[in-house]
């Protein structure tokens, strides 16, 4: 039975000779999986005759990526990092690691910034002079040959305990005045 997404064009179309070749297509909303095709010839010197030919359909090759955590708190002059897993589908290749939409002041490092494998560690350094609050930036994972993905990292900014100005007195008790 013809499964849809799944066509073959033989050349030629009609053969006067004794080979022919079949070009195989697959749809890319066909589903990873093995399929049959079945190959119907007729010559009027040999009869009808059937072939099998067994086609293996992989996934689409792709990257997902997870951040551990997705989010944290921490002190503005401080830094915090969150771990990257890389989910490979059919895809081997080097995977590079940005930044999209990162806020004044912040920097992102990567350790590694491509991935070979399926982790890396990412981070965030946040300046002494970024204000408190909340804020938010897109980790990026680009590849040859899939689509590029992005996650979230949030992140809340709190004053920097350098801000803080200490002042001390003596009232001359315990002084010697």
């Amino acid at each position: 039975s013809a499964t849809s997404g799944i066509t073959g064009t033989f050349t030629p179309a009609s053969v006067t000779g004794a080979t022919a070749s079949v070009s195989v297509a697959v749809a890319s909303t066909v589903p990873a999986g093995s399929y049959t095709a079945t190959i119907n010839g007729n010559a009027s010197a040999i009869g009808n005759r059937t072939v099998a030919i067994p086609i293996t359909v992989l996934a689409v090759p792709s990257i997902a990526m997870t951040l551990s955590p997705t989010s944290n708190t921490l002190a503005a002059g401080t830094n915090t990092t969150t771990t990257v897993t890389l989910t490979r589908t059919n895809f081997t290749g080097p995977i590079t690691m940005g930044t999209v939409g990162v806020p004044s002041g912040v920097t992102v490092s990567f350790a590694p910034s491509t991935v070979t494998g399926t982790t890396t560690v990412a981070t965030i350094s946040v300046a002494g002079s970024v204000p408190a609050g909340g804020y938010n930036l897109s980790i990026s994972a680009t590849g040859a040959g899939v689509s590029a993905i992005a996650s979230t990292f949030g992140f809340t900014v709190t004053a920097s305990t350098s801000d803080v100005d200490y002042r001390f007195c003596t009232s001359g008790a315990g002084s010697g005045e």
